[in-house]
């Protein structure tokens, strides 16, 4: 099993908020939207996609009815790879994903978050 190593950013803030998460590749990216939106303090209940070539309604996009059945293990994530969560198409959150490892697990862990900077004001 696989645990990965993932800084997000919201859009637009530099770099003085970020969340790194560490998440297991047998968790679904729906686990990994309400991660990241729970650490963020959004609210929660708005479409989401996940855009896996880091561009805003791309054709290679994971839609929320999807991402329930989408595990990560599923995705070829590697290492320095860059994605983005697109949360709440009215307010039109970006959070720039960034994968910044992969490491060996013998047992799953439940998704955590190990640092956090800064706060998002979300209006």
């Amino acid at each position: 099993m696989v645990q990965y190593k993932l800084k997000v950013y919201p859009h637009g803030l530099g770099r003085e908020v970020y969340r790194i998460f560490n998440i297991c590749d047998k968790d679904s990216l729906e686990k990994l939207c309400d991660l990241i939106v729970d650490s963020f303090g959004c609210e929660e209940m708005h479409l989401y996609e996940f855009c896996m070539d880091g561009k805003k309604y791309s054709q290679n996009a994971i839609q929320m009815e999807e991402c329930e059945r989408v595990k990560l293990k599923n995705l070829g994530i590697e290492k320095g790879q860059r994605f983005l969560l697109h949360y709440d198409f009215g307010a039109d959150w970006l959070f720039q994903i960034n994968v910044q490892g992969l490491t060996e697990v013998e047992k799953y862990a439940k998704p955590s978050v190990e640092k956090e900077k800064g706060t998002l004001y979300y209006y």
